[in-house]
């Protein structure tokens, strides 16, 4: 069993970057249950058996300079367990051109980077084991070494648990949490491809996984010889990559939040309207509201 949730692990195969000058975006989600056909979207999947008791869920985000994934997994506690599986795998590629006064033609070195936001969590029952994985990659078409991010969690039947955390920035071992930084020479008013790929995943056989992870972009530096100088970006998607790309707020949460202001606008009229109707009634003094704080939606 451990053998095959190993390799379950590193099933994702390597980023490969297209030399090709255009910009793209790319998300799938996908969900499988045991015995079921998978379900496979560009947004989110599902599926639910009830007997003896599995499901799995999958939300996916490809926006230019903001990816997310988000899995679970769960099976129910008994030897007859369906195995589960949901993954997500979001890119963004794109054709950077970089200018800068006077330096046309000559070479110059960007570092671009990404932070990155994660939660993932496994369950086993004495039945059987879960895991979670989350991986994101950052790279160039440039001479370069990939940079990437990796991280898994395997819970086990007896109750021990195997964690895997892998940190690299062009090839050279880096702390975990630090943000994610590709550096690469480039030269200056020539174009070069730039390209990040995120990929989740939770499975299980009566235990399950769950993660929650965003990858977002924090912006690049250019220098030439040793010093910074000033610059500008073009690029084929139109995206302002000099700077960090602030996450969209998700549909569910803006939905939430406007129809919080319209119950507030209602509740201010009805609250008028009586009191005029009813002049000598003084309104009772509303109850200061918490500040609320809505929950995080990676996708």
């Amino acid at each position: 069993m451990r053998a095959v949730l190993a390799s379950l692990l590193f099933a994702v195969s390597p980023l490969t970057v297209n030399a090709t000058p255009y910009d793209s975006l790319y998300g799938q989600a996908t969900c499988h249950i045991n015995g079921q056909a998978d379900q496979i979207s560009d947004v989110s999947c599902g599926q639910d058996n009830p007997s003896p008791g599995a499901d799995d869920t999958a939300r996916v985000r490809a926006r230019y300079g903001d990816l997310g994934g988000k899995t679970l997994t769960e099976t129910a506690a008994n030897p007859a367990g369906l195995y589960t599986a949901s993954s997500t795998d979001a890119r963004f590629h794109d054709t950077l051109t970089i200018n800068s006064p006077g330096l046309a033609g000559q070479v110059g070195t960007v570092s671009m980077s990404m932070s990155l936001h994660a939660v993932a969590n496994a369950t086993a029952s004495q039945y059987g084991s879960g895991t979670a994985s989350y991986e994101l990659d950052l790279e160039s078409n440039q001479p370069t070494t990939q940079s990437f991010r990796h991280y898994a969690v395997t819970a086990y039947s007896d109750g021990s648990r195997n964690v895997v955390i892998q940190g690299s920035d062009n090839g050279v071992a880096v702390p975990f949490a630090s943000p994610i930084s590709d550096s690469f020479q480039f030269v200056f008013g020539q174009s070069f491809v730039i390209e990040a790929r995120l990929t989740t995943s939770a499975n299980g056989m009566a235990g399950g996984g769950n993660t929650n992870v965003t990858a977002s972009w924090t912006g690049i530096g250019v220098s030439f010889a040793g010093a910074t100088v000033p610059f500008t970006v073009l690029s084929a998607s139109g995206t302002d990559w000099a700077h960090a790309v602030a996450p969209v707020p998700e549909p569910s949460v803006a939905v939430l939040f406007l129809a919080g202001l319209a119950s507030l606008g209602l509740l201010r009229r009805w609250r008028s309207s009586h009191e005029e109707a009813m002049p000598g009634v003084k309104a009772r003094t509303p109850i200061p509201l918490r500040r609320f704080t809505p929950p995080l939606e990676c996708a």
